[in-house]
């Protein structure tokens, strides 16, 4: 079942940030920039399969969408799109199960 749209705030958005030495992005107007920002960072992230991660915007809603290996990842996910400055509104419909194709290096 997808989760409905969370307001990103503080005690939300930053509750333990595995990416705390990082920097945040620079901004970019438009939501295919924030969404290409967002697909950067789940790249760089140093998790494989985040790089598998669709990501798109409805209207202000950032979505991530696509199947990882566990909650854990899930939650990598939300936290690392969160990073990027300006998204306001995320849904993660991450669906938990096996990952059958891992396109990532090594």
């Amino acid at each position: 079942m997808p989760q409905t749209a969370m307001h990103a705030a503080p005690f939300a958005t930053w509750p333990i940030d595995p990416l705390e030495n990082e920097t945040r992005m620079p901004v970019t107007s438009g939501s295919n920039c924030k969404a290409e920002q967002i697909r950067r960072v789940l790249r760089e992230s140093g998790y494989g399969e985040l790089r598998l991660v669709a990501v798109s915007s409805r209207d202000e809603v950032v979505v991530l969408e696509g199947q990882v290996s566990c909650f854990y990842l899930k939650q990598i996910a939300q936290t690392v799109a969160l990073t990027v400055p300006e998204v306001q509104k995320l849904s993660n419909e991450l669906k938990v199960g096996a990952v059958t194709s891992l396109e990532c290096d090594g």
